[in-house]
């Protein structure tokens, strides 16, 4: 049994996930961030460990991706007489904006700054704490200073740096938000 080899069909397998298992219209992705495996031109080692992580635009999506990933390892190691291990560490659930929140932010960040300043962002798989408030309560989040030059990398990016002159605005806009609740 050679691990390395039956790891790059559990790779090849769980791409498959998101072109085949989900709906179409849902966005989801399923990365490899590590995987480890001997240490010598020649000898096979004894185990493979492959670590990623998977990415929804909805729960049922993360859950189903979830469970995919548990079966393919399990079948996939076993038709090759190996034995799979899974282990699924459950990480931040998908951001979901309210429609109703949105458009409440949208109408105060307008009458307080202007029609020109808002701009909707298209959705993202980024991974984000304010996901456990909008879990649970009624909510939206919001980018506040993403359009100026220093501004102009996204989080995460090594060259992201934040726009301090956007704080007074970002604190105008709390302020706002709360005032008109």
């Amino acid at each position: 049994m050679d691990p390395i080899y039956i790891s790059t069909h559990l790779i090849q397998a769980f791409q498959s996930i998101v072109s085949r298992s989900l709906h179409p219209l849902q966005a989801g992705v399923i990365s490899f961030g590590g995987v480890q495996a001997g240490n010598s031109y020649n000898v096979i080692p004894s185990e493979a460990k492959l670590q990623g992580t998977i990415r929804a635009m909805t729960f049922e999506a993360a859950e189903l991706m979830k469970e995919r990933t548990a079966q393919l390892t399990e079948s996939i190691c076993a038709s090759f007489g190996a034995k799979g291990h899974y282990e699924y560490i459950e990480g931040t659930p998908p951001l979901f904006n309210h429609p109703e929140a949105c458009e409440y932010a949208k109408d105060v960040i307008e009458n307080t700054f202007g029609a020109d300043v808002f701009e909707p962002m298209d959705p993202s798989l980024g991974a984000e704490d304010y996901s456990y408030y909008l879990k649970e309560i009624t909510g939206a989040f919001i980018n506040v200073g993403m359009q100026s030059k220093k501004s102009q990398y996204p989080h995460h990016h090594p060259k992201f740096d934040i726009d301090e002159d956007a704080m007074p605005a970002a604190i105008e806009l709390m302020i706002q938000l709360a005032l008109n609740a």
